[in-house]
């Protein structure tokens, strides 16, 4: 009996201990790689992948497939403008963070404020069992897409005072057809009610992560990476998602 209660102290002593994070300056922030949530088209390579169909939702880190809908958590969001050279082009991939100036210190044209703007998310997907979120490009088609996720969680924050990470949302990919090509674009909807204390508090974390990623975040670092994905929307600029 005296065993177990010693045993219940010890316990009660350590769960107030704050461990939290210790040990993290072992490592590099860079060591965490964080992927992108994309949405498959006919051109990706992803497609070539059994299981995964153009429309699907699929993880370039983990490999996973969600399917044509997937609920995620945003723990972050940023906006940015980017300007990828044509091909054969020795030129690099322009960034911008205000929309007003490029990296290279030349001002951005009218039509480049609109047609190089881009939403950038770091989200969890739901249900997910650790705080290590995925990017989340909104562009092209799916802009609109961005920029009503973006005034729907802005309009939570200020009027009810919640966290961005308090709700989740359903992405869906819809298909398009043009005169010369079908593509899938992304869409949203709010998920009924809100996310539990567990679902925040791993919300909370990746937030951290996603945070320590975009301080380091540089159009020189992540151009490599960024344009691969780039190249399936270049071959036909039918405004692919990520």
């Amino acid at each position: 009996m005296t065993n177990n209660i010693m045993k219940e102290e010890e316990t009660k002593m350590l769960s107030n201990v704050k461990f939290e994070e210790i040990g993290m300056e072992d490592f590099e922030n860079d060591e965490v790689e964080i992927g992108f949530l994309k949405c498959v088209q006919k051109s990706s390579t992803e497609s070539e992948i059994d299981g995964v169909s153009p429309g699907d939702f699929f993880n370039t880190v983990t490999g996973e497939s969600y399917g044509p809908s997937v609920s995620v958590i945003i723990v972050k969001k940023d906006r940015q403008w980017v300007k990828f050279p044509g091909d054969n082009s020795e030129e690099k991939t322009l960034w911008s963070a205000n929309g007003e100036h490029w990296d290279n210190g030349e001002k951005l044209t009218r039509e480049e404020k609109w047609k190089c703007e881009q939403y950038r998310f770091y989200v969890l997907i739901k249900n997910a069992t650790d705080p290590i979120p995925v990017r989340l490009i909104l562009k092209s088609t799916s802009r609109k897409t961005g920029s009503r996720i973006s005034s729907m969680i802005k309009r939570f924050i200020l009027l009810n005072k919640e966290p961005i990470f308090n709700r989740s949302l359903k992405l869906a990919s819809e298909k398009k057809i043009d005169k010369k090509n079908s593509f899938y674009i992304i869409t949203e909807s709010l998920n009924e009610g809100f996310n539990s204390v567990e679902e925040q508090g791993l919300s909370f974390d990746a937030r951290k992560v996603a945070q320590a990623h975009a301080l380091r975040f540089s159009g020189d670092e992540e151009s490599e990476e960024y344009e691969e994905i780039n190249t399936e929307e270049n071959s036909s600029d039918l405004g692919l998602d990520n």
